[in-house]
């Protein structure tokens, strides 16, 4: 990762405020903050981010992602491939309902590629993560 990749944090980033400055100083790239239920984001924390915000659409590589804390049963454009990733739930039996949704829609022949990327996921192991390792871990798991 450099200092200028983008890093899109899908909210909760910190339980406890006065832990933030600390990491947020070691964090390269430019940092956008997608808000989670848990973030209360000071002044001195907003100097570390290019943008916050609680939704966003992106462009990775030509791919179009959708990027909120929460699920979204029906992102933009979930039918014609647009990605979401999304943190808001656990994995296990939080996870479940969502997941199930998913499976449900895609053995209806839609492509419906959205991934859970919390910090607590096996796959994303409190590490940033380009989408292309995001995609592959998920599939693996």
């Amino acid at each position: 990762m450099s200092n200028n990749d983008d890093v899109y944090v899908l909210g909760d980033m910190f339980w406890h405020n006065d832990e933030a400055v600390e990491v947020l100083s070691q964090l390269k790239g430019n940092k956008h903050l997608i808000l989670g239920n848990h973030d209360r984001v000071n002044a001195e924390m907003k100097k570390y981010f290019v943008s916050i915000d609680s939704y966003s659409e992106i462009k990775d590589e030509g791919r179009h992602v959708v990027l909120c804390h929460y699920p979204i049963a029906h992102w933009r454009n979930a039918d014609y491939g647009t990605i979401h990733l999304y943190g808001h739930i656990h994995d296990g039996r939080d996870n479940r309902p969502f997941t199930e949704y998913v499976a449900t829609m895609k053995r209806r022949g839609y492509p419906y590629q959205c991934y859970n990327v919390g910090a607590m996921i096996e796959y994303m192991d409190y590490t940033p993560r380009t989408l292309d390792e995001i995609m592959s871990a998920a599939e693996d798991n």
